[in-house]
Parts: structure tokens; sequence; C-alpha cells
């Protein structure tokens, strides 16, 4: 586990120890610059998505688990672009028996962020580690963000997507070609990057949560 993450984690999983206290300044934060531009809450969720984006050099994938997306064209636009998880190793295991597992995953995490209620950091179980944050409304997960592509161990990665190619009948060399050119080290400010995440987190619920409350019964 490198040094950069130690701080926050345990050799599997990040836990972000002041979340109750950072909600509350980052919802300060926000209201703040809601009320003093004129940009709606859309435009500003895309924004910061895209400035960190190229700020941190990472992909930024979202898991709408209750289809709101679908439900609402307001939240659909905003969001509907990071549904899925585009890359050339995860593209590939789409087509192969890799996709079930990879939903079986997303649901388990599904599970696992809402009854934890904070960040964490893992990987699947084809060896690529992500940053995952629960966008959550009364204690459920209502969204998943996913920060990625990573590998702390490029060794010890491999032989996950070795083992996970055999699971999932798929070329082994392809696997490791593919994974190779996906993932990239660890960014150096990790604290920085989880901030940032954590206010595009609280600007999701709240899109949620206006969203919701005017929909029809």
């Amino acid at each position: 586990m490198p040094s950069g993450i130690a701080e926050y984690c345990n050799p599997r999983f990040l836990y972000y120890n002041n979340i109750k206290k950072e909600c509350g300044q980052m919802n300060k934060l926000e209201n703040k610059t809601l009320k003093e531009h004129s940009y709606d809450l859309g435009y500003l969720i895309d924004l910061r998505i895209e400035q960190l984006v190229q700020k941190y050099h990472i992909t930024f994938s979202y898991r709408d688990n209750y289809n709101l997306m679908d439900i609402n064209p307001a939240v659909g636009t905003v969001l509907k672009k990071y549904n899925f998880h585009n890359n050339v190793f995860c593209n590939y295991l789409k087509t192969t028996e890799g996709h079930t597992n990879c939903m079986l995953s997303k649901e388990k995490l599904h599970s696992r962020l809402s009854k934890l209620g904070h960040p964490i950091y893992g990987k699947c179980y084809m060896g690529v580690e992500e940053f995952y944050f629960p966008v959550l409304i009364n204690h459920n997960a209502v969204g998943v963000i996913f920060i990625g592509f990573f590998s702390s161990n490029i060794e010890k990665s491999l032989k996950c997507v070795n083992k996970g190619a055999v699971q999932c009948k798929a070329d082994p060399e392809e696997c490791r070609n593919r994974f190779l050119q996906t993932v990239r080290p660890l960014p150096e400010d990790i604290s920085g990057l989880i901030d940032e995440v954590h206010i595009i987190s609280l600007l999701i619920k709240q899109l949620y949560t206006d969203h919701i409350s005017m929909s029809p019964e």
C-alpha cells in the first residue's frame, strides 16, 4: 500500500474519518456558491467533474442505483454520460462472461456502502482499484461515484487479472495488455482528490433531493 493513502485506509479500504464534519462545511460552501452564481446545479456538477478529471488525470464514473436518470431527464442530462466504465479493459470484459461478475460486484458494493455510510478504497475481482464514494440519502446509497483506474501494485494486480480471466473465460494475455493500458499510479494529492470528490457527491445528493421532491407522487 503506497504511503500516500496509508493514513486514510487499512490494506484494503479507505475510511474518511471526518466525513460528518466535512459534510457540514461543504454544504455551507456549496450553498454560498449557488447563491452567488447564476449557474444551475447541473452545470455546477458537470463543471466540477471536468475540473476534477483534468486536475488529477482520473476517470469519473457514476452508478445510479435507482435509475432516477431514466425517470427524471434533469438528472439524466447531468449524469448519464458517466454511467459506465469506459476503458479498453472494462469494455473488453463486457463482451465476456465477466460482465455478469461486474454487475454482481456493483450490487454488493451498493449494499456495503449503504451500511458503512462513507467512502472506501478497494478493487474489483479483476484487480482494478478505485475510490468508491456513496451518494447517501436517508442512510441509503442512491448512487456511487467511481474514481479510477489505479493499481498500487502491478504484480499483485496482474495475479488478479490472470485469475479473473480464467473465471470469465477471457483471453489472459488480452486482459493483461488491456489492464496495463487502463490503470495508472495513485495521484500524489490524495487528500485533495478526496475533498473535491466529496463536494461533488454532496452536489449530486442535492440534485437527487431537489428532483425527488419535485416528482409527482
